[in-house]
C-alpha cells in the first residue's frame, strides 16, 4: 500500500470521528535558544553531559548589543544539506546560572526583568512531572508545581488524554508586569500562578483581553479565541478595534469577528471568513474560519466550505466537514452534488459522503448506494469514496440495510470485509450462508478473511 493509499484508508476508517486527536509522536528533545521578550536575557538548552537530560545556561545579554534571535536545532527528519542554525550563547555575554534540569521541558519562557526560566510541562510525558516551575537567577527553583497543584481533581480528571499524555492546556503566557503566569486549560479553566511565590488562584477572564490586545502574535490569537467563547465584558470593544486594524494577523481578526458577532448578534464576518478560507492563508486563520463558518454565516457558508473541501485534504478538511454537519439538512443537496463530481478529488467526494452519514441524510441514500457500488481502481485504488459512502449508508441505517448488505456480500465486492465487520456488530443467523460464501474468496491471512471469521463467530457459527 502506498503512503497516500494508507492515508486515505485511515481517513475512511475514521470518517465518522471528525474531531479526534491525532497521535502524538515525540521526537528527541531539540536543543534551542530561548530569548526573553525584550532580549535582555536568553537561555541555551541542550543535551546534558550524560545525554539523558537537558543542560541549561541562563545568560544576560551585554549592554548595547542587539537581542539574539530564538533558534532551534533541526529536526531529525531535516535534510543533511540543510545548514544547522547557531543556537550557542555569545561568549561576550555573562552567564547568570547553569546546570542540569530535572526533566525535559516542553516549553520555556525567559523572564526579561529579572533573569529566570519559567519551565512548562515535561516533554514526552505531559501531566506526569512538573507542570510549571520557576528557576531563579541563583540556579535554584523558587517553586515547582504538578498538575494537581494547579487545578482541582475533578477538572484534571476531565482533561483529554492521548496515550499516557494529558493534553490539559490550551494556552499560557507570562505577564511580568503583573508578576503572574496565566494558564488557560481545556474546559475554559483560567488560573494564575504568582511568580514571586508560586501561589495559585483563579484568573478573571479580563486577563484574556489584555493579552489579546498586546503580546506575541500566537498568545494574542489564543487569548482572543478563548475570549470569543467566554465573551467577558469589554470584548466587543477590543474585537472591533482588532477588526479595524488591517495590519492585525488574519488569525487574530477572524477570532475577533467571531467574538463581536457572538456578543452583538450582528453579522460582521462574511467577507473576512471568505478571505480566511482561501488556500494559502495562514493555517491558524483558515482552520478557525472553517470551524466557525457555519455558526457565523449559516447557510451562506455552504459554498465557501465546499471550496475548502475541493482538492486534496489539508488542515481545514475536518473542521470544514464539522461545520457542514452543524449547518444541517440545508447542506444536503450540495453534498449530494459533491458526491457525484467524479472529476474532483477523493477527499472532496469522500468527505461529502461522510458528512451525509453524520447528517443521517435519508434523502441522499440513492446517491450514497450508487457511490458505494462504483469501484474504479485506476482512480481510487483503495476505494476511499466507495467505503465512505457505504459507511454513510450504515450510519443512516435504512430499513432495508441488512438485506441490501447481504445482497452486496453475495455479489462479492471490495466491501466484503466492511460488511462482515458490520454483521459482527449486528449478528444474525441469516447472514451465515453469505459469510461462508465470501470466506472462500479471501486468503487465509487477509484482513477480510479475519473479519468474516469474526462475523461468523458472532452469528453463532
Amino acid at each position: 500500500m502506498t503512503e497516500a493509499g494508507f492515508t486515505r484508508t485511515m481517513r475512511s476508517l475514521a470518517a465518522l470521528a471528525l474531531l479526534t486527536l491525532s497521535p502524538q509522536s515525540w521526537e528527541p528533545f531539540a536543543a534551542r535558544r530561548e530569548v526573553s521578550p525584550g532580549g535582555r536575557h536568553y537561555a541555551v538548552l541542550g543535551p546534558s553531559r550524560d545525554g539523558k537530560g537537558v543542560r541549561y545556561e541562563l545568560v544576560r545579554r551585554r549592554e548595547g548589543a542587539a537581542p539574539l534571535p530564538p533558534a532551534r536545532a533541526l529536526p531529525v527528519t531535516a535534510s543533511p544539506a540543510e545548514k544547522p542554525p547557531d543556537i550557542e550563547r555569545d561568549p561576550a555575554d555573562a552567564t547568570v546560572a547553569s546546570g542540569d534540569l530535572p526533566q525535559l521541558p516542553f516549553q520555556v519562557r525567559v523572564l526579561d526583568r529579572e533573569p529566570g526560566l519559567v519551565l512548562f510541562e515535561q516533554y514526552g510525558a505531559l501531566g506526569r512531572g512538573d507542570a510549571l516551575a520557576l528557576l531563579g537567577p541563583d540556579g535554584r527553583f523558587r517553586w515547582r508545581l504538578a498538575l494537581g497543584d494547579l487545578f482541582r481533581a475533578e477538572a484534571v480528571a476531565k482533561f483529554p488524554r492521548e496515550g499516557s499524555d494529558v493534553w490539559w492546556f490550551e494556552a499560557w503566557w507570562v505577564d511580568e508586569e503583573r508578576g503572574v503566569v496565566v494558564l488557560c486549560a481545556v474546559g475554559d479553566h483560567l488560573g494564575e500562578v504568582a511568580l514571586a511565590d508560586g501561589k495559585v488562584r483563579k484568573a478573571d477572564p479580563a486577563v484574556l483581553l489584555s493579552r489579546a490586545a498586546s503580546g506575541p502574535p500566537e498568545d494574542r490569537v489564543a487569548a482572543m479565541e478563548i475570549a470569543a467563547r467566554l465573551l467577558p465584558p469589554g470584548v466587543e470593544a477590543l474585537a472591533a478595534k482588532v477588526l479595524s486594524d488591517p495590519d492585525a494577523p488574519p488569525a487574530l481578526r477572524i477570532r475577533a469577528a467571531a467574538a463581536l458577532q457572538r456578543k452583538t448578534g450582528e453579522v460582521v464576518a462574511q467577507d473576512l471568513v471568505a478571505r480566511a478560507l482561501a488556500r494559502g492563508v495562514d493555517p491558524a486563520a483558515r482552520v478557525y474560519a472553517a470551524q466557525v463558518a457555519g455558526e457565523l454565516l449559516g447557510e451562506g457558508a455552504i459554498p465557501l466550505l465546499r471550496e475548502v473541501l475541493r482538492g486534496e485534504a489539508d488542515e481545514a478538511w475536518r473542521p470544514a466537514m464539522a461545520s457542514l454537519v452543524e449547518i444541517g439538512p440545508k447542506a444536503i443537496p450540495v453534498l449530494v452534488e459533491m458526491l457525484g463530481e467524479k472529476d474532483q478529488s477523493l477527499d472532496y467526494r469522500g468527505g461529502a459522503a461522510s458528512v451525509l452519514g453524520l447528517l443521517r441524510a435519508e434523502a441522499a441514500l440513492p446517491a450514497l448506494w450508487k457511490a458505494a457500488l462504483e469501484f474504479d481502481p485506476a482512480k481510487d485504488e483503495f476505494h476511499f469514496v466507495a467505503q465512505s459512502a457505504l459507511e454513510a449508508v450504515a450510519a443512516i441505517g435504512p430499513p432495508d440495510l441488512r438485506a441490501r448488505l447481504l445482497e452486496v456480500l453475495d455479489r462479492g465486492t471490495p466491501h466484503d470485509g466492511r460488511i462482515a465487520q458490520w454483521i459482527e456488530g449486528n449478528p444474525g443467523k441469516e447472514a451465515i450462508p453469505s459469510l461462508k460464501k465470501a470466506r472462500e474468496r479471501w486468503g487465509e491471512f487477509s484482513w477480510e478473511r479475519k473479519r468474516i471469521e469474526a462475523a461468523l463467530k458472532a452469528c453463532g457459527e
